[in-house]
């Protein structure tokens, strides 16, 4: 973890950089003293809400109660104003596997799992590390004002902002989507923005594919809403626009792609469409019960799709970005004809041409 100071203290844990001239002569006493003494003693007075109020500050960690009445739920988030910058690995991710799942199912399974800065540094991803802006831990409870009845029913950890890349599994042949490693299984939400893709090897076949007609597409950028419960396949992923250039330019305004394996996205980069920010209200929780957790973006209200039982990833503003499709597609003349007319042109699931970051250095394969 670089980046972060720490701060030691004994006594407080929470303290002030007071501004001096907010507060009277008569209360100086009162600022606790760090380094050398204010004032003639060294103790600590009692200060009322006038005289709080005229001071200045700032805590390294904050407390905060959210309730929620339509949830009969009470949220206590321990919140950190701090950056933290990471760089990590992880071979093997399984969250929630067996019990109410059943044996060999998890809630979340994924193969080499890397968490890296956006770009590399000298060529290098294993010197960029993800930024991770104000940092929590946050309990939802249960009956929170009864100690006889309290329970907690979920918990998550997260960020305000999360700016980064997450790079999944291998992909050795960008033609085929049977070698994809990487996402065996997920549960979450991710708003899912479809930047700059481009199929590179589309053919439409006359009769039959012998002397296919050859073209591409670039697809027009998008919004993919996913909500996610184990998934391993995503049934439909649609309609997008498809810009086809057959001399001029052919367009399909209704193509789907049908029985998508999640195992063929290898690069989730931790970013909004512009490229102006990062991933706000990003977590991963554990609950019990369907939990709607507060935005920590948009204070005082709720996000709008709720943590399933069990883990739960949450990324709400993600970004796919320029990937390039190379495998071979084949389109009928007349599903391609019906795509002219806003007809329906399913594509069945695809390789999607990404390479997953290499997080490593020298010669290491995965460190």
């Amino acid at each position: 973890m670089k980046g972060l100071p720490i701060l030691l203290f004994s006594a407080f844990t929470s303290f002030a950089y007071a501004n001096v001239n907010d507060v009277d002569n008569a209360h100086l006493e009162a600022l606790p003293s760090i380094s050398t003494t204010i004032g003639k003693e060294n103790h600590m007075v009692s200060l009322n809400d006038e005289e709080l109020s005229a001071v200045q500050g700032q805590a390294l960690m904050n407390l905060t109660r959210t309730n929620d009445t339509s949830q009969g739920l009470n949220f206590y988030r321990l919140g950190m104003e701090a950056e933290i910058e990471l760089n990590a690995n992880i071979k093997k991710l399984q969250l929630g596997c067996g019990g109410v799942n059943g044996a060999g199912n998890c809630d979340i399974d994924i193969d080499n799992l890397a968490l890296t800065g956006v770009n590399p540094v000298n060529g290098e991803y294993a010197a960029s590390d993800a930024k991770l802006t104000n940092p929590f831990i946050e309990f939802a409870v249960k009956n929170a004002d009864n100690s006889a009845t309290r329970e907690i029913v979920g918990f998550r950890f997260g960020s305000l902002e999360a700016l980064g890349k997450l790079s999944l599994g291998t992909n050795n042949n960008t033609s085929t989507p049977n070698d994809d490693t990487g996402i065996n299984s997920i549960s979450g939400d991710l708003n899912l923005n479809l930047v700059g893709a481009y199929i590179q090897n589309i053919k439409i076949c006359v009769l039959t594919c012998l002397f296919p007609i050859s073209t591409n597409a670039k697809i027009d950028n998008t919004t993919v809403p996913l909500v996610l419960n184990r998934t391993s396949v995503v049934n439909d992923i649609g309609p997008l626009v498809a810009n086809a250039s057959l001399g001029i330019t052919l367009k399909l305004d209704n193509v789907h792609l049908v029985n998508q394996s999640v195992k063929a996205i290898h690069e989730i980069i931790l970013q909004n469409s512009n490229g102006t920010g990062g991933t706000k209200d990003f977590y991963l929780s554990l609950q019990k019960q369907s939990v709607k957790w507060p935005s920590v973006a948009s204070p005082g209200t709720f996000r709008s799709v709720a943590a399933q039982r069990g883990w739960w990833l949450s990324l709400p503003d993600v970004t796919i970005k320029d990937p390039v499709i190379t495998q071979r597609i084949e389109l009928s003349l007349l599903s391609a004809g019906v795509g002219l007319f806003g007809g329906r042109v399913d594509i069945q699931g695809i390789d999607l041409g990404q390479i997953p970051a290499k997080n490593c250095y020298g010669t290491l394969k995965f460190c």
